[in-house]
């Protein structure tokens, strides 16, 4: 039996059914990965909202594209999403925005104007269910177990999942707040996570 696949409609393979698998435990491991490996995780964190339930994880993928000229932006976006055989991850930073309205940044940044990574397989683990499924190249299973099962090179999280501890003094974060409102006067920034 063929199972659907959202993410991969075209899928050479049925989805590989994984059990045990914690959402702490798979995020260790992908993390752990070396950037070489362009790992990415898209984690809805069990918010729920409008639908959101998956945690989405991608490894190695066939094709890295970063796209800085504007000119061709849409056209290189376009190409990259038209095999229906890959799934697309890929972010476009804020300073991209301005030369795409015409307008030119005060800063060069290192950041890509847009990055994207093609897999062709991706782990997805399903917080409604506790399913997690490995799907599209059958070639790259092996490859996801060798990952799941590897020692983590990070230390695993252990802790109370609602406990909320912060890194900051007091004084820091306030320092940094400040700062923060600073490049904000300065237009240097228009939103900024302190995390």
């Amino acid at each position: 039996m063929k199972l659907a696949c959202p993410v991969f409609p075209h899928a050479r393979i049925s989805p590989v059914k994984l059990n045990d698998l914690d959402p702490h435990g798979i995020v260790t491991a992908v993390l752990s990965l070396p950037a070489k490996r362009h790992a990415a995780i898209l984690d809805s964190c069990r918010v729920g909202y409008l639908g959101s339930h998956l945690m989405i994880a991608g490894i190695d993928p066939v094709e890295v594209i970063e796209i800085n000229a504007v000119d061709e932006a849409l056209a290189r976006l376009e190409d990259a999403l038209s095999d229906p055989t890959l799934a697309a991850v890929f972010t476009i930073s804020y300073d991209f925005g301005l030369p795409l309205i015409g307008l030119r940044s005060r800063h060069r940044s290192t950041e890509p104007g847009i990055y994207i990574a093609l897999y062709d397989s991706l782990l997805i683990h399903d917080y409604l269910t506790g399913e997690t499924r490995i799907s599209g190249e059958p070639a790259k299973k092996d490859a996801w177990f060798e990952v799941l099962q590897a020692p983590p090179a990070i230390a695993p999280f252990h802790g109370n999942p609602g406990e909320v501890v912060s890194n900051f003094t007091r004084e820091a974060y306030l320092s940094a707040v400040d700062e923060i409102k600073e490049l904000i006067r300065d237009g240097e920034t228009y939103q900024t996570n302190l995390t």
